[in-house]
Order: structure tokens, then sequence, then C-alpha cells
């Protein structure tokens, strides 16, 4: 008896992997097997049983394209605090973080001739997508999710496969929680830590950006944000405190929003420890406060100022 319904259940799934529907009508179990439990008589009736296309599976996948990219001009790329204007600074506090909070999705969109793609797939991934195409034995993928869509809208929108310069484009940062972004700059406020999750991205009625980044040197690649296919700015590096390495005395620029004809970046600055912290550093990494910290206690230990500026475009 068992022998027959075990065939019954290998039989059901090899159709359902070939692509086959069916309706399975009832069967007395008298007839599903002999008395000697070797002849299995199983009924599908009304089933359709899809043809594999066969010319589809055997396709090869077809070589990405590169673009004819190539380094750009240094001169022609501006440091963003030279060109900054109307600067405003505001004031907040940062706390003892002895972890990294997780951030965002930063795997970039590619741009080829013939494709615009996702990630490359490896083995370890959680899901696969369409391969579009190879290049250097690497599959890259279809884009599936929708911001990857709306990145693919907006390059098409902005001509970015026609560029000489970049083959790559940051689709978006992960909508982070209150949690991840307080633990990504380890500032108390919160008003003030949102806006430094940055924009990779936008564009209004007059203007446009993105997030690559450029080599001039075939070697060394910069973060810049492109504006409007034709200005470039280095967004900078974040420069750790001599007196307290794990604090950062001034981060790199972020971009936060088109404004008409004005492009607002931030950053901070100015990281100060407070005392006693400024006067003896070991009391803060001790046992009690990384405990602290694990419960999600805030132990304020200095201050910056989070300036914001405009570029004019």
């Amino acid at each position: 008896m068992r022998k027959g319904v075990v065939l019954l259940g290998m039989l059901s799934s090899a159709l359902v992997v070939m692509g086959c529907s069916f309706s399975q009508q009832p069967v007395p179990q008298e007839e599903i097997l002999s008395h000697s439990g070797e002849q299995l008589t199983q009924a599908f009736t009304g089933g359709t049983c899809a043809t594999p296309n066969l010319a589809e599976l055997q396709k090869p996948i077809p070589p990405c394209e590169p673009l004819d990219i190539k380094p750009f001009p240094e001169a022609d790329i501006k440091n963003i605090e030279d060109v900054v204007r109307n600067c405003k600074y505001q004031k907040g506090h940062f706390f003892y973080a002895p972890f990294w909070g997780g951030g965002g999705g930063w795997s970039p969109l590619y741009l080829w001739k013939n494709f615009i793609t996702g990630p490359v797939w490896h083995e370890f991934s959680s899901e696969r997508g369409k391969s579009l195409c190879v290049f250097n034995r690497d599959e890259y993928q279809e884009l599936t999710s929708p911001r990857e869509k709306e990145g693919e809208v907006f390059i098409r929108k902005h001509d970015l496969q026609d560029n000489p310069y970049f083959s790559f484009i940051y689709p978006y940062i992960g909508d982070e929680d209150e949690i991840v972004i307080q633990q990504m700059t380890k500032c108390e406020e919160i008003e003030l830590c949102r806006d430094l999750v940055p924009k990779v991205r936008g564009d209004n009625e007059h203007h446009f950006f993105f997030h690559t980044q450029a080599s001039m040197t075939w070697e060394v690649w910069d973060p810049i944000v492109v504006v409007d296919n034709k200005k470039v700015y280095r967004l900078g590096t974040s420069r750790e405190s001599e007196s307290y390495p794990d604090i950062t005395e001034r981060s790199e620029w972020v971009v936060h929003d088109l404004v008409g004809d004005k492009m607002i970046v931030k950053r901070l600055t100015n990281w100060k420890l407070i005392e006693p912290y400024r006067s003896n550093t070991s009391l803060i990494d001790t046992e009690e406060n990384y405990n602290a910290a694990v419960d999600g206690k805030h132990l304020i230990i200095g201050t910056f100022d989070l300036e914001t500026c405009e570029i004019p475009l």
C-alpha cells in the first residue's frame, strides 16, 4: 500500500516540475494497488502540460558590453567646501557607541551599452533573478525591486548610459529606522541625525544629481556627486579625531536635497569630547558603559555641529 502512495507522489511532483497542471479524481483505495502492491492505476483527468521552451532554456547568456569610459578630468572636479554658500550650524550631541549600526542597501546599478543591471549573482545570494549578461564570468542580474526599477527610470530619463565617465550609480539607501540612524551617526538628536542619511540621486524640474565614483588614476576612486551630467563635486572623506579615534572630527558631505537652483549639502563637523572624557578618555571604554550601551542607553560624551550649506547651480 505505502509503495503505491510513494509512486503516486513522485509522479505528481514530476508533473509539477515539468510545468503540468492537473485535476486529480478520487480513486478508491482498492484501485490504487493490487493485492501484490506492484500495480498502480491512478487516473488524472482534465490536465494540461506546458511544453518547455528548450530554445529559451538553452539560449546562452549574452556578454555585458562595457561603456567606453575614461578617467574623469581632475581639473573639472570641485571640492564641495570650495563652492558652498550660506552655511548654517546646529549644535548636537554624540554618545558612546562601541558597535556599528547596519547601513542600508548600496548595491549599485550597473550601466552597460546593452543593459542596465543589478548586482552580480553569487552562490550565497538569498534570491536569484534572471541573469541578463556576463562579464568576466560574473552573471549580472535583472532589476527586480521597485527601487531598482525607479533607478532604471532615472537612468533612462537622464541618458546616463551615454556618459563617458561612470559605469554605475547608487540606487538608494535603505529606509533606516531611528535606532539604525543613531548607531550610524552616534548623534543623540534624531531630527539632526535623519538629515545625514544621504539621498544618492534625485531631480526637480531644473536639475538632477546622482552619486557614483570617478577614477582619476584608474587606481583611486573618489566618491562624487554629479549634477546635470556636467558638474562634479568631490564629497570628501571623514577625518578621525586625534584625541579619540572612535569619533570623527569631520564627516564627508551628503546631499540632502535639491531646492530650485540650489543643492543643499550637510556634514558633521567640530566633534569635541566634553569633560570628564576630554581629560581622561579611559573613562569612556569601560565595562559599565559598554553594558549600558548594549541595553540601549546613551552616554553623552561630546558635541558636534551639523553644517548645512547651499551650492548654487
